[in-house]
């Protein structure tokens, strides 16, 4: 690799070139534990690519490079049937991590023989994935960086999603097609844990790019709060899934954010511009006027108008803090409703001054308590 590919990366159509070439070496079976397969993959799969495999026009390259290094792990495998009982072997390189056992008498198995553990994260295996009458290959490639590589994925229902940790492959073999009754467990130590994140899977084998959560399910854990754990009932490719219906990146985000910001800014100088303009010259407007009550429910209607404003600020910065959000989501709820109460009896104000003209002359209290119901849903 040359000086400017170690700044800028390798270009896709390289990337595609060593995939293929590491594809068919291990088609080819060659049982050598020298072999290095997974110092190439490990070149590739470099954050610094990022761009060039976003840019990638052939979405098969990834999901390929998955299936052959799972395939040269079960190769790799096979080669320690004739080691001691629980044969462990890891090869760590800087973007994807091997771990290997051969596994004699699956009964004999304990609890902490079925652990792999990883930085921030850990996989453990059920008994229900082996057989206990012959022996088994246990395969787990842990990636460092593919999910900043794949794009946002399509998880169904016009969902769209973003993978926020780290993928874990797991394969046995020979393998157990059954749904077990005692599942594996995945567990990962998230910076950030909210209620959008969740258990998925994808099975690369299966000529599928989409991301299911259908058996898995994400459970609670009471003594870290940052950790998501998952249990599933099957093998594959796990993460953690970041989902919402329109996913959007960190620059959308933040522009999108800024904008409402001083949008809502905007609205709220001149609410309380408003609110001063008529508290100052309240008596001279009012000196002719045979009611208040059309001057006292935009007042009202400024007021909401102005708390939406700075709760929908308020809304961004809250997302770090799950008690503050949920405070905020509420009041900016209730007065999103009450906005609309009183926009209500706006209009029926105009209504009764403009179209039935006596009517409006005579707003008196009775029309007041009214309003109150509407806009703030109790009386005054």
């Amino acid at each position: 690799m040359d000086e400017q590919q170690r700044e800028n990366g390798i270009d896709p159509q390289n990337i595609t070139i060593i995939a293929r070439i590491l594809q068919q070496i291990v088609h080819l079976n060659v049982s050598d534990n020298n072999l290095n397969i997974l110092g190439p993959a490990s070149n590739i799969l470099d954050i610094r690519n990022t761009k060039s495999w976003r840019n990638m026009t052939d979405n098969k390259v990834i999901r390929d490079l998955v299936i052959t290094l799972e395939d040269y792990g079960l190769q790799y495998g096979e080669n320690l049937k004739n080691s001691s009982n629980t044969s462990l072997i890891v090869k760590d390189y800087p973007n994807v991590q091997l771990n290997l056992r051969y596994i004699k008498y699956a009964g004999n198995l304990s609890r902490e023989e079925r652990i792999f553990k990883f930085p921030n994260a850990s996989f453990n295996l059920s008994p229900d994935a082996l057989l206990k009458e012959s022996g088994a290959v246990v395969v787990i490639l842990w990636y460092k960086t593919i999910h900043y590589l794949i794009k946002n994925t399509s998880s169904g229902d016009n969902i769209y999603a973003a993978i926020s940790s780290k993928i874990i492959t797991v394969n046995v073999r020979p393998e157990r097609k059954v749904k077990f009754s005692e599942p594996v467990r995945i567990s990962w130590d998230l910076a950030e844990l909210n209620d959008f994140k969740m258990c998925a899977y994808w099975k690369p084998r299966l000529g599928e790019n989409i991301w299911k959560s259908d058996g898995c399910k994400r459970i609670t854990d009471k003594l870290y709060s940052n950790r998501l754990t998952c249990e599933c009932d099957h093998l594959t490719a796990f993460a953690v899934m970041d989902i919402s219906r329109t996913m959007l990146s960190k620059d959308k985000r933040k522009a999108l954010e800024l904008i409402s910001t001083i949008g809502c800014s905007v609205s709220l100088v001149g609410v309380i511009l408003t609110i001063l303009i008529y508290a100052l010259f309240w008596k001279r407007l009012h000196s002719n006027s045979k009611s208040k009550v059309p001057s006292q429910v935009l007042m009202h209607l400024c007021v909401v108008i102005g708390m939406t404003d700075i709760f929908a600020i308020l809304a961004g910065p809250a997302l770090k803090y799950k008690t503050f959000c949920i405070a905020v989501s509420v009041l900016l709820y209730f007065f999103v409703l009450a906005l609309f109460g009183w926009m209500l009896c706006e209009g029926i104000i105009i209504y009764l001054q403009l179209v039935k003209v006596f009517s409006g002359l005579g707003l008196g209290g009775k029309h007041l308590k009214g309003f109150y119901i509407i806009g703030w849903g109790k009386q005054h």
